[in-house]
């Protein structure tokens, strides 16, 4: 089982600059963190998370930015220890702007990649930025267009890189049926979030099976929401709520066993608490 670790580096900058704290200082010791925690548990590999599109288009998404990119030596020595894919700012992508922060989030990622000795295997694009088929149910020919062209874009700009995009679920809004399509290009594939298909009622075991070759990543994590309640997850510790963890393993170990497994939770101790569970449950690390 390859267990990889989250570092919600832009979220957690996000939610401390709120609170006023120093944001370069959270910044470092958030990666800090993950890297100590990643030696720990000896885990395969490590994702580091933007912040979500919409907060970068004020004054506090360039203070985000840069902190950031202050942490870029630290980001550098992480990638060089450990396999790292970056999740990508996650928003609405019907407008240019939003293309433009995606194509910025992704050239300050491989401008850290060329300082280190590592490289980035994927990077991760939340579904929400692609509600194609919602806009064109409406009829808003439009904006479905804008989108296309900006994930088509994005996808061009990975491919470019020599980059895999790996595109997440995000249960009824847009699950795997609504863009499994853009899995014939070449460098896109999908990442599954075992949590996001569970509240949102779907078929987990069915859509493994059915996707896991082009699966290039498995997020986990478990919620306190019941299945199909269709809402935001919560990145709760394993065992702490219903998500069915240990048979999500399994479905994944029978389909894809070879494809990462992101752990995703709120904190190192949170991490730290899921892991015993899965070792109190037998489960290979």
């Amino acid at each position: 089982m390859k267990l990889w670790i989250s570092g919600s580096v832009g979220a957690t900058a996000f939610t401390n600059a709120m609170k006023g704290l120093n944001l370069e200082k959270a910044t470092h010791a958030a990666l800090k963190e993950m890297g100590n925690l990643a030696s720990i548990y000896e885990v395969g590999g490590i994702e580091i998370t933007f912040p979500p599109i919409p907060p970068y288009c004020g004054p506090l998404g360039k203070v985000m930015m840069n902190s950031l990119s202050s942490a870029a030596d630290i980001i550098a020595e992480l990638m060089g220890l450990y396999r790292t894919s970056i999740h990508l700012p996650f928003g609405l992508m019907g407008s240019q702007i939003s293309w433009e922060l995606m194509k910025t989030a992704i050239g300050l990622s491989i401008e850290v990649e060329e300082k280190s000795w590592g490289q980035i295997e994927r990077f991760v694009m939340h579904s929400s930025t692609i509600p194609l088929l919602t806009y064109l149910k409406r009829g808003d020919y439009s904006k479905a267009s804008t989108l296309d062209s900006n994930v088509r874009n994005t996808i061009t700009t990975c491919e470019d890189a020599g980059i895999p995009l790996a595109i997440e679920n995000l249960g009824d809004r847009m699950g795997f049926p609504g863009f499994s399509h853009l899995f014939k290009l070449p460098y896109a594939g999908g990442c599954y979030d075992i949590c996001h298909a569970f509240i949102h009622g779907d078929d987990i075991k069915k859509e493994i099976a059915e996707h896991g070759k082009r699966i290039l990543e498995f997020h986990i994590s478990d919620s306190l929401m019941t299945h199909g309640q269709r809402c935001n997850d919560t990145h709760c510790t394993f065992g702490r709520g219903n998500v069915p963890i240990l048979e999500a393993l399994d479905t994944i170990g029978s389909n894809a066993p070879n494809t990462p497994i992101v752990i995703e939770v709120q904190s190192g101790r949170s991490f730290e608490e899921s892991i015993n569970y899965l070792l109190i449950n037998n489960i290979t690390i």
